[in-house]
């Protein structure tokens, strides 16, 4: 399924067709008024053993976040987000049982993102949600004029252990920096502003 992509200050849209096994876009392309749609969330399942980095300045996703159910060492680096309809990182897991996990989140940038369909957050979502997951690390992001910051754990039930966050900028984050529920957690040397 073709996704569509609009790179900023290059006034072109460009479309391309996820093809590695286990990769399905869950959204609908964006329309001409590139406003994207409700969810635009690029996912996988059971993935392993994933690196997703960006090379040069202008690495990122705009309007589109990635999701990744009950999936292995992934790790996301130098990458920007913005304008994503719902988290820009989210990692899911059934329940904690299954040790799922080994997740690296470091060197991104996330600003604001951006939802115009009354399903959820006007700003978007969280830039990183973890649930069920052990052996996580967030490090060296600078989050930045976000609504929510870091979510770690779920209401009923879920949780995270092992969590890392270290050596990363919040500025202008509203809450969850971080939001840790059922989790353990390591925070260190990061700066709040």
């Amino acid at each position: 399924m073709p996704v569509s992509v609009f790179y900023s200050g290059s006034g072109s849209e460009y479309d391309f067709v996820t093809s590695a096994d286990g990769i399905v876009y869950s959204g609908t392309s964006s329309g001409a008024d590139r406003d994207g749609c409700r969810m635009n969330v690029i996912s996988s399942e059971g993935a392993k053993n994933i690196t997703i980095e960006g090379v040069g300045r202008n690495a990122g996703f705009f309007q589109a976040g990635l999701e990744f159910l009950e999936s292995d060492s992934v790790e996301i680096r130098n990458l920007t987000f913005e304008g994503y309809p719902q988290d820009a990182l989210r990692f899911s897991c059934k329940d904690i049982a299954s040790s799922h996990g080994g997740y690296w989140i470091h060197g991104n940038t996330f600003l604001a993102g951006y939802n115009n369909w009354g399903t959820g957050e006007k700003n978007g979502g969280d830039p990183v949600e973890v649930s069920n997951a052990t052996g996580v690390t967030v490090s060296y992001n600078r989050v930045q004029g976000t609504s929510k910051g870091l979510m770690f754990g779920e209401e009923e039930g879920g949780a995270c252990m092992n969590v890392t966050v270290h050596h990363n900028l919040f500025r202008d984050v509203m809450q969850r920096i971080p939001f840790c529920m059922n989790s353990n957690i390591h925070l260190y040397n990061n700066y709040f502003r």
